[in-house]
């Protein structure tokens, strides 16, 4: 069983988008490899374990990393119409399966659409999606948002390139989520502003969860109109300033220039999240269900899980009235991962989830232009 476990490996990728169409990801390159391989290695050890006892090999990715692992082409995934690149039987570096013991099994989850891959499939399997109730929708907010909606019968996907902005990337004072990241911001009538931190440690900067709680709390003290423009007059009003170049921002930090969010920064976060938005309404569509039938939301990987629900609904990236259904499941493509490294049985059940899902194309889709503009707005939405 530990072997087994240790044999869980969760592939991810950012901007699979923008690599797959610069032609930066041909073959995944040796180095890749050996350093996927040490911290394999560096996994066993620390469970008091050796890579030669696995057993079985399970690798959960995203849809071009699954690809290139197993030397199948991208090319498909380079430009419209994106196509879904299945795995193919890999011929493995020798100093991958040197290091394991002979007759080792090694799967590797197969993508369920062009860009949504075999890591949602994986926490799809490992949270028992087949056994949810009906209306179950899960999100999985990163650089490439997916979302699936499972309808008691089959799934629907979606996925919509949200960017860097919920990692904490490309934000004037955004970073990781680490010791010091701004995970939770307060507003109160007087002005007085509270932080939660990673750690409990000094402020650094907001992650991608602190700077949504922070445009929620802006949004309730009436310092961001849903037009996503941000507004001095409030109890912040000090805090307010324009930079050289004329843009506005406010300082929310205790040290001066340390935690600060510009109007740009709020466009970029407006993007992000107008783009799950729409992958949500389109996963409804396409099933007619709407936010009132949904049983259960849930919010996959560490930026979900540190997201207040009703920052969420109050920004309008979920659909109004969903709040208490909300509910954080972690990084859910590595519970999948071990589960299908534990119980085999279960890739029967991914594939047959792959094999009959839906996906939504939402470029392509009828109205695709009004509905982003729609969501763009920093509003309660109805679905």
């Amino acid at each position: 069983m530990p072997s087994a476990l240790g044999a869980a490996m969760l592939y991810r990728a950012s901007r699979l988008r923008s690599r797959t169409q610069s032609g930066r990801y041909g073959t995944l390159p040796s180095h890749r490899w050996h350093l996927r391989w040490r911290r394999l290695r560096a996994l066993a050890a620390a469970a008091g374990d050796s890579l030669s006892r696995v057993t079985r090999l399970v690798i959960a990715g995203n849809t071009t990393m699954s690809a290139l692992i197993t030397g199948a082409d991208v090319t498909p995934l380079a430009s419209a119409p994106f196509s879904t690149v299945r795995p193919r039987s890999a011929t493995w570096p020798g100093d991958l399966t040197g290091s394991l013991a002979e007759g080792v099994t090694i799967e590797v989850v197969a993508p369920i659409a062009s860009f949504v891959g075999g890591d949602v499939l994986a926490g799809l399997v490992g949270l028992g999606i087949e056994q949810a109730p009906a209306g179950t929708l899960m999100v999985d907010i990163g650089t490439n948002a997916e979302v699936t909606l499972w309808d008691g019968d089959r799934i629907t996907v979606a996925s919509a390139p949200a960017g860097p902005a919920f990692e904490g990337a490309g934000i004037t004072s955004g970073g990781p989520a680490v010791s010091g990241a701004v995970t939770a911001v307060q507003i109160d009538n007087g002005g007085v502003l509270r932080l939660e931190t990673i750690g409990c440690a000094p402020a650094r900067w907001f992650c991608g969860a602190g700077l949504v709680s922070a445009l929620g709390a802006l949004r309730a003290s009436g310092h961001l109109e849903p037009s996503g423009s941000l507004r001095a007059d409030g109890p912040l009003a000090a805090r307010f300033a324009r930079d050289e170049d004329d843009v506005l921002g406010v300082d929310l930090g205790e040290v001066p220039g340390s935690l600060v969010i510009t109007q740009l920064d709020v466009r970029t976060l407006q993007l992000a999240k107008a783009a799950v938005r729409v992958a949500i309404e389109g996963v409804l569509r396409e099933t007619a269900l709407k936010a009132v039938d949904l049983a259960e939301v849930r919010v996959a990987g560490a930026f979900g899980g540190a997201l207040d629900a009703a920052d969420l609904v109050a920004l309008g990236m979920l659909p109004s009235g969903v709040a208490d259904r909300v509910v954080s499941v972690g990084n859910a493509a590595l519970t999948g991962a071990v589960a299908l490294a534990i119980e085999p049985e279960l890739v029967a059940v991914s594939r047959c989830l792959a094999d009959t899902a839906r996906s939504v194309e939402l470029v392509s889709a009828p109205g695709f232009g009004d509905s982003l503009i729609a969501a763009l707005a920093f509003d309660v939405a109805d679905t």
